[in-house]
């Protein structure tokens, strides 16, 4: 039988358990690739911990996330999960730091059918603002809340009425947090081989299992800008969304979503409660010399 590298053998060592229970050979050897794996982490995103029991322990969290995201990409679903900044967070802090969203009661907002779908209506098939300069660069905000009351609303629970407002303009929107939405990426972590990468992966995100249950408005709590929309090459409807984590994140701070599905509320409440924003009209200035005519 061949010897284990030495390393491997020290490492191996150390994990024992009082109760005589020992780790297995493959768990060692795993737990020294994601050590590798965190460290490298660490550097890249110039992280730096206090304490050694604050590295540990965000290090545990980072054990828990690749697990998490290797299992998920050795399934079949249509969209991968990966490495990012957020990787050495638990999930409560991940909430914490980067969610929130104020839910006004429908009475307090302005509630406007402009776009609620008429027989006549033919909207476009696929739509991205992006690409007619009305979308501002992602920005790593942290919290995104959206607060302001003054805005009209697009008809509640209404997947149509959202596709005509999307067609106009580019629409804030509120959802329950997906948990997979953290790790979602553009580079997928191979589980046999970390080296091997897959880059710039358009990943859709159809699963709905994932988001947490909510019951009315004041469940949802994060917000996002709904920038456009489409069918990708499987013939699957998406709502194309910014994200405020920043350009690092996603699919370079964008995702996408599932669009028309069973539940009336949307992809993780997406159709619940969403906003656009208006033009008021100014009063031009007097001209001078005017000022006092009357």
């Amino acid at each position: 039988m061949k010897l284990l590298p030495m390393a491997i053998l020290l490492v191996f060592g150390l994990f024992v358990v009082s109760s005589g229970t020992h780790t297995t050979t493959s768990d060692a050897i795993s737990l020294l690739r994601w050590r590798a794996m965190f460290e490298s982490w660490v550097v890249e995103h110039h992280k730096c911990y206090r304490t050694v029991g604050e590295k540990e322990k965000k290090f545990q969290n980072f054990e828990y996330n690749i697990e998490l995201i290797e299992e998920h990409n050795l399934g079949n679903d249509s969209y991968t999960l990966g490495l990012n900044k957020f990787s050495d967070l638990s999930v409560p802090e991940f909430w914490v730091g980067n969610t929130g969203l104020i839910a006004y009661k429908p009475n307090e907002v302005m509630i406007n059918d402009r776009y609620s779908l008429l027989p006549d209506d033919v909207l476009p098939d696929t739509v991205d603002w992006r690409t007619k300069g009305a979308v501002a660069a992602v920005k790593d905000q942290g919290l995104c809340v959206l607060k302001d009351a003054t805005l009209p609303r697009v008809p509640m629970n209404d997947e149509l009425a959202l596709k005509k407002a999307v067609a106009n303009q580019p629409v804030a929107a509120a959802i329950v947090i997906n948990d997979h939405l953290m790790h979602y990426s553009g580079v997928v972590v191979s589980a046999l081989n970390p080296s091997d990468t897959i880059e710039n992966f358009q990943g859709l995100i159809t699963d709905e299992t994932n988001c947490r249950y909510y019951e009315n408005l004041r469940d949802l709590d994060h917000a996002v800008l709904i920038v456009g929309y489409g069918t990708d090459d499987s013939g699957r409807d998406y709502w194309l969304m910014k994200n405020s984590w920043g350009a690092d994140w996603g699919q370079e701070g964008y995702f996408k979503v599932a669009r028309n599905v069973k539940d009336k509320g949307g992809w993780c409440g997406i159709a619940s409660y969403s906003f656009y924003p208006i033009k008021k009209a100014q009063i031009p200035p007097i001209p001078q010399g005017e000022q006092h005519r009357h």
